[in-house]
């Protein structure tokens, strides 16, 4: 990403991109996607259903807290302390509950937490998040558009989304052996991988069919085949893939970047700026106060630490 933004500012962006783009016969944008959806399709196949399910609960209310308390403070402090108008707030409000869970499980992979009870946990999370941050962009961009709000589609898009998770779930359970006798019939150069990139790309289309993310389809399909007795095979075919593209995909958010917008100078970038400071104060403040916390408090004995303090030397 420290990449892609220095390019983006040396205007490299756009050459390096181009060449890329014409040497690999690809689009550098549709080679980010493929990393992106590879990335997360592998994440789903890490998982562990047993534990995704179990940890059902909690992630749900990581998930809820994560969105309603974001929209709910990010609007109403910038709106009350710093006196932004309210449609920018709003956006802003919107705009903080969004969580990545390309760049949420491509952390958890490198920290080897991914497959751990609280890794679980904030990947359920931000996978409930992503779809709980479409319904509120929808209403949002409903309402401050042309100020008309409808509740049917809302409900119909609550609705695909609780659906298309409930399938998922239940494919992984039933779908993964008809996939393991589909692939040791083929018998095939490239069998598993060929049949794996089939169901990652009809889970993709489902998903944006009933109007969700495409990489939430990427990740339904990893679950799906995650009980498969190919997942080795699968993991070791999909792995390059992660390599090579999700490296694009983190070079183009970072060239994407506009730091022109940091010049406090220019009055259009003022409120922008209000904006981006009390989210970083925000940001800030969470996660140093825990630290802050353990240089003032110091930590207490444990209970075996305190009995072989009493015993005689």
């Amino acid at each position: 990403m420290l990449l892609g933004l220095l390019m983006g500012q040396a205007q490299l962006a756009a050459g390096v991109t181009s060449l890329v783009g014409s040497l690999a016969g690809i689009a550098p944008e549709a080679g980010s996607q493929l990393g992106l959806f590879a990335l997360l399709f592998l994440t789903g196949l890490e998982s562990d259903l047993d534990e995704l399910v179990a940890v059902g609960v909690q992630a749900s209310t990581v998930a809820v807290a994560g969105v309603v308390l974001p929209f709910a403070l990010g609007t109403a402090g910038l709106y009350y302390l710093f006196h932004v108008p309210l449609i920018p707030t709003v956006f802003a409000g919107a705009a903080m509950t969004a969580t990545s869970i390309g760049i949420t499980a491509s952390v958890f992979g490198e920290l080897k937490r991914l497959k751990r009870r609280e890794g679980q946990i904030v990947i359920g999370a931000a996978v409930l998040d992503d779809i709980l941050g479409i319904v509120i962009l929808a209403v949002v961009v409903a309402v401050v558009g042309d100020g008309a709000f409808s509740f049917g589609p809302l409900i119909r898009l609550c609705l695909a989304a609780v659906a298309f998770v409930a399938v998922a779930l239940v494919l992984s359970r039933k779908a993964a052996p008809a996939f393991d006798w589909v692939v040791d019939r083929l018998k095939a150069p490239g069998d598993v991988a060929v049949a794996s990139f089939l169901v990652l790309t009809v889970c993709c289309f489902a998903a944006q069919a009933i109007g969700l993310e495409a990489a939430l389809g990427a990740f339904a399909a990893g679950l799906i085949l995650s009980a498969s007795k190919h997942t080795h095979d699968i993991d070791a075919a999909v792995k390059p893939l992660v390599a090579l593209f999700a490296t694009v995909f983190f070079v183009l958010i970072g060239t994407s970047m506009d730091l022109s917008v940091l010049n406090p100078f220019d009055p259009a970038n003022r409120e922008g700026l209000i904006v981006a400071a009390f989210l970083l104060v925000v940001i800030g403040t969470t996660f140093l106060a825990p630290v802050l916390l353990r240089l003032v408090i110091p930590s207490e004995p444990s209970l075996g630490e305190d009995q072989a303090a009493e015993q005689p030397a």
